[in-house]
């Protein structure tokens, strides 16, 4: 006759494989956080912040899930399925301390929680091995286009000047960084 640990670790297993187990660290360290992606955010950052801002209301000046969902499912529609879309939302939270006691901030929706619940949608929306931010440049565009902001590109430029040895003036450096770094 099996015992009852037996049995509990039975119904555990089979309760596992009923939700996805996806870990979200790893996803985060090697698709997320990469600097193709945080250029084009940067480079977008001031219309996503308008567009955050723009579901405050009197008293409420935060974006909340339903307002995240509207965004993406009627909005600006992705094209990403409603069940999705909550996986995506949920994924995108950061942890929250005190979560039995407090279940309010579940609600809530900060703006960097948005840059990565819009990351998530575009990987749902767009499977495969293709970067990340092409993907998410293609939803920006649906929703930029649907707020009439248009969206800057992912590359920034930089100059890099080079000098030689003999032509670098190291007291003007030295007074420079001094002035600038104390």
């Amino acid at each position: 006759m099996p015992s009852t640990d037996v049995a509990l670790v039975h119904l555990l297993a089979v309760i596992r494989e009923s939700f996805s187990t996806e870990e979200w660290m790893p996803w985060r360290k090697k698709r997320l956080w990469v600097l193709e992606v945080n250029d084009l955010f940067e480079n977008n950052k001031i219309s996503l912040q308008k567009i955050y801002k723009s579901f405050y209301k009197e008293r409420k000046f935060f974006m909340n899930k339903q307002d995240a969902l509207d965004l993406v499912l009627n909005i600006a529609p992705i094209g990403v399925a409603d069940q999705e879309v909550l996986k995506c939302f949920g994924y995108s939270k950061m942890v929250i301390t005190n979560d039995i006691l407090d279940r309010e901030p579940y609600d809530k929706i900060h703006f960097v929680e948005l840059l990565e619940f819009l990351e998530r949608i575009a990987e749902s929306k767009y499977p495969g091995t293709s970067p990340l931010v092409d993907k998410l440049e293609k939803v920006l565009e649906v929703i930029f286009g649907r707020f009439g902001y248009k969206l800057k590109s992912k590359h920034v430029e930089v100059e890099v000047v080079s000098v030689s040895e003999d032509e670098f003036d190291h007291v003007k450096y030295f007074e420079w960084e001094i002035k600038e770094f104390g």
